[in-house]
């Protein structure tokens, strides 16, 4: 699952199209998926089509945007912070040679 950074999915979410794509062109599409929906369901069948829009877009594209997940923007932006640091440290990175 891809958490999208805070703001990120509203800056890039196609005109008239709010629950929809994050990006979309002719040949790719990143789903956007609302999960507030499925937090604050009632009702199984209203929880199964949030699931199935997960699933179908992990099996059409690999990953997701998910906004609505409830996670704290502190704790989303800590683990942008870590993913980073981790990427400039080359040290983390094991080398593979054939």
């Amino acid at each position: 699952m891809h958490l999208a950074h805070p703001g990120f999915a509203a800056q890039h979410r196609p005109p008239g199209r709010p629950d929809y794509d994050v990006r979309s062109d002719q040949t790719f599409r990143i789903p956007l998926i609302d999960f507030s929906k499925y937090r604050h369901a009632t009702l199984l069948s209203e929880k199964r089509k949030t699931a199935d829009e997960v699933v179908n877009g992990f099996k059409e594209v690999g990953f997701i945007y998910l906004e609505g997940h409830g996670i704290p923007s502190s704790t989303v932006d800590g683990v942008f912070r870590k993913v980073c640091a981790f990427r400039k440290n080359e040290s983390y990175f094991v080398k593979i040679t054939p």
